[in-house]
């Protein structure tokens, strides 16, 4: 065989085997895209029938629909699902279980990976509004802090007195491979004001404290890209 034919056919394989690839990234992607799609229907079927009073609030079970989290300024919208394996990831954000859930007292922990669900989070600021939809109600709350924490720190996810919601994504954004930190998003539950005369609104604190950052084994152990 000559010099022309080795490349030649060396030129084929590499070409068939890019082919392969592509179809591969593009049947995943298709595919994550239509379970995304499926989980909100989920999603407004039950808001639909919460709003007729027809749903009664029980344990979510591993997969299940929780709710969506807005953060209306990065334009940022994403079903809330019960989980943070690696699996349930892949087309929503996760509750982290153990944490409090949406409307109860406690720290509600949401997981998401930082090249997929949560790749907007990094531009998050302090004040941003970040709303949480079920069908047992909306609850707002207001950034109160960003970090970068080691994965091994414990306490981010640690119990709280007030309602508050701790956001966790991997660290550097861009990071090929498996980041080496975690980004945290805590925000406090706030009861906002009905507008008053001439459209001003505001809003009232229902966390006065800021809780000391915490930990979440799990993370070290199953990991959040």
């Amino acid at each position: 065989m000559n010099g022309r034919r080795l490349l030649e056919r060396s030129g084929q394989v590499f070409y068939n085997a890019g082919l392969v690839l592509l179809g591969y990234t593009v049947g995943a992607a298709l595919e994550s895209s239509f379970a995304a799609w499926s989980l909100g229907q989920q999603l407004e079927r039950s808001l639909h029938f919460s709003a007729r009073g027809e749903v009664a609030r029980s344990a979510p079970l591993p997969g299940g629909v929780i709710g969506r989290v807005e953060i209306p300024r990065l334009g940022l919208t994403e079903v809330i699902i019960e989980g943070a394996e690696a699996s349930a990831l892949r087309c929503a954000v996760g509750h982290i279980p153990g944490t409090a859930l949406p409307g109860s007292p406690g720290n509600v922990g949401i997981a998401g990976h930082r090249d997929r669900s949560f790749r907007r989070l990094k531009d998050a600021q302090t004040g941003d509004w970040i709303l949480v939809v079920t069908p047992e109600g909306s609850f707002h709350y207001r950034i109160a802090s960003l970090s970068v924490v080691s994965p091994i720190q414990t306490s981010v996810l640690a119990a709280s007195k007030e309602p508050k919601l701790t956001l966790v994504t991997c660290y550097p954004s861009h990071y090929v491979g498996r980041a080496p930190r975690r980004f945290i998003v805590e925000a406090h539950e706030v009861v906002p004001v009905p507008e008053a005369r001439g459209g001003a609104r505001s809003s009232t604190s229902r966390a006065a404290v800021a809780w000391p950052l915490a930990g979440w084994p799990w993370l070290t152990a199953r990991g959040s890209r």
